[in-house]
């Protein structure tokens, strides 16, 4: 993988997360070898055309990528859920692929040992799909209590592997009045112009940050509300440059990494 482009020693950086893949293989361009790789999840699915083959194949690269490198991150996400839960009470999101359901499960399951739940913390920043907002946390959780993102990682975890259903949009629109695009919106759903909002991130008044896809975004784009958005890997498919984004050790400093 290519690094002669990065400014900065390998051993400073604490994680470097990749937006939504979608069957797409432009993760490749800005993995960094030697450093915990974090993927936001959304593995099939995709946007442009791209083949079930394709998909699978490119999901088993990253799955063998991780058996190579251990300290990679793979994160679950909505693409993930509405298979998980396929025929067993889920729901079902856009893109689903109704021919190939059964087996995306069963690859899914199969290889869940390579999976870390929905959550991540490295340094000061919380890493999920979509971000945690501090309505959705309340009501699972109670008053935010000032737990640092490692606390808030491993809770979150926890109640996934309890209970998949508490992450469905259709209960948590319950609570924003029907609107599934409200605040109270789960980690794998919630939207970055939700997000921005005052008084929606659960770590608002703090100096924690939150970093996240599921919404397209033309480059990582970091928000003075406390949030960084790192859904881009399709800007590849458009002819533009393919970014990650770096966590650093010391100083809790941010960079992005950009495929040249």
């Amino acid at each position: 993988m290519e690094t002669e482009c990065l400014q900065f020693e390998l051993d400073e950086i604490a994680a470097n997360v990749i937006g939504d893949v979608h069957g797409r293989d432009a993760w490749k361009d800005v993995m960094i070898d030697g450093v915990r790789n974090v993927f936001v999840g959304d593995y099939f699915d995709p946007y442009q055309n791209i083949s079930h083959e394709d998909c699978r194949k490119n999901f088993l690269e990253i799955i063998d990528y991780k058996k190579q490198h251990p300290e990679t991150i793979l994160l679950y996400a909505d693409h993930e859920l509405h298979y998980l839960l396929y025929d067993n009470g889920g729901e079902i999101y856009s893109r689903f692929d109704s021919t190939h359901a059964t087996e995306i499960q069963d690859l899914l399951n199969d290889h869940a040992e390579y999976f870390n739940g929905v959550a991540h913390a490295v340094e000061n920043y919380l890493i999920t799909h979509a971000g945690v907002s501090r309505q959705w946390w309340e009501r699972h959780f109670g008053l935010y209590r000032s737990e640092t993102p490692q606390e808030v990682a491993e809770q979150i975890n926890n109640l996934w592997e309890l209970n998949k259903k508490a992450f469905m949009v259709r209960p948590n629109a319950i609570f924003d009045g029907g609107d599934y695009e409200g605040p109270s919106q789960s980690p794998i759903w919630l939207r970055s112009y939700i997000f921005a909002r005052d008084g929606v991130n659960l770590f608002e008044g703090t100096n924690y940050w939150q970093v996240f896809g599921h919404t397209q975004v033309p480059f990582v784009d970091s928000s003075s509300n406390g949030f960084i958005n790192v859904d881009c890997l399709g800007n590849k498919a458009w002819g533009k440059p393919v970014q990650s984004y770096q966590v650093f050790k010391r100083n809790i400093e941010q960079t992005k990494y950009q495929n040249q």
